[in-house]
Formats: structure tokens, C-alpha cells, sequence
């Protein structure tokens, strides 16, 4: 894996290479990441697994882009509960942006998750409590796979999920060629390829 740039306006601030960022006070946010592949993996109860993504909370920022194109694999793992992984995505939870965009490029992703009240999105944007102005979003992959167990587990495979929200225009362009998803558990929700608006 090669990180070519994860930068900001001025400069001011840097993320570690989950890309996960908090308190941008405005600034534009831009993770990049090229060849190879990239897997974050944890075990135990209420963790959130970053791979490929960029994660925004309590925070005002201006333009949001993640730019994935790995030759590899993009992998996410998490064993117990109340867990959240996210590969390939980006999450505003508490949060607003002017612009966010989303270009995902890669051989394959892979989650798997293991036990209750989780969690797993994959080449997806999440919108949770938060205001967005435009939505860019574009996933490529070769392969796409996804296996969780447990109950009450939810999985977001290449969609964009809106949540109490305002937001301006959505453009979703989603080209996977082998998705495989195995679910086994009670009260799943699951969205492949979708726009969801709650």
C-alpha cells in the first residue's frame, strides 16, 4: 500500500492513515490511496474499523474527497459486538460538508463480521444526523464480498444512506462485477447498490 497525499487546506492538520478525521473547523479534506492493498482488523465490542475511508464527527468541513485506486484488496474484519467497519466509505455522523466525493477503484473488498449490533459498510457514503450539499459517488470493483453473523447486524454494500439528513443532489455510479453477501442472524438489513433515504 502507498499513500500518495492525505492533505488539507493550509495544512493545518493531518490524519492518521485510517483516515479517520475529527474537528476539521472548515477545511477542505482530501484522503488518497493507491496500489497494493489495505486491511484493518479488530476483535472485542464497540470498536470502528477504518479501511480506505474518511470518517467526520462533530465537525463543519468544506469538500470531502476520497480517492481509492488499489490494485489489491480492501479488507475489513471485526469479531464481536457493537462494532462498526467501514471499507472504502465515508461517514459524517454529526457533521455537514459542502461537497462530498467518493471515487473507489480497486481488485476487490472484503468485510466480515462476526456478532450482534454491527455495523459494515462497504464503498458506501453514510450520512447520519448530518448536512451535505452534492453527493459524488462512483464505486468500481472486480470483486466485492461480505459475510456477517449475528443478529441485528446491518450492511451497506455501494450506497449512499441518508439518516435524518438534509442534502442537495446525489450522483451514484456503481459497477461491481461479483458481489457475493452471506448473511446469517436475525433482523438484518441489508442495501446493495441503493440510495436510501430514512
Amino acid at each position: 500500500m502507498k499513500i500518495t497525499g492525505i492533505a488539507f487546506s493550509l495544512c493545518l492538520l493531518c490524519c492518521p492513515i485510517s483516515g479517520q478525521c475529527s474537528d476539521l473547523l472548515g477545511l477542505h479534506v482530501r484522503n488518497t490511496v493507491t496500489n497494493g492493498s489495505y486491511t484493518a482488523k479488530t476483535r472485542g465490542n464497540n470498536n470502528e474499523v477504518n479501511a480506505g475511508s474518511v470518517r467526520i464527527a462533530h465537525s463543519s468541513g468544506g469538500r470531502i474527497s476520497n480517492t481509492v485506486h488499489a490494485d489489491g484488496t480492501i479488507s475489513a474484519t471485526a469479531s464481536g459486538n457493537r462494532n462498526r467497519i467501514n471499507s472504502a466509505s465515508v461517514i459524517l455522523r454529526d457533521a455537514t460538508a459542502d461537497k462530498i466525493n467518493n471515487q473507489i477503484e480497486t481488485g476487490s473488498i472484503t468485510n466480515n463480521v462476526h456478532g450482534d449490533d454491527n455495523i459494515s459498510n462497504i464503498g458506501s457514503v453514510i450520512l447520519d444526523n448530518s448536512a451535505a450539499g452534492t453527493i459524488d459517488y462512483s464505486l468500481r470493483a472486480g470483486k466485492v464480498q461480505s459475510s456477517i453473523r449475528g443478529g441485528n447486524n446491518r450492511l451497506n454494500v455501494g450506497s449512499v444512506q441518508i439518516g435524518n439528513t438534509d442534502h442537495g443532489n446525489i450522483s451514484e455510479h456503481v459497477d461491481m462485477d461479483n458481489v457475493s453477501v452471506s448473511v446469517a442472524g436475525n433482523n438484518k438489513d441489508i442495501a446493495v447498490d441503493s440510495v436510501v433515504i430514512e
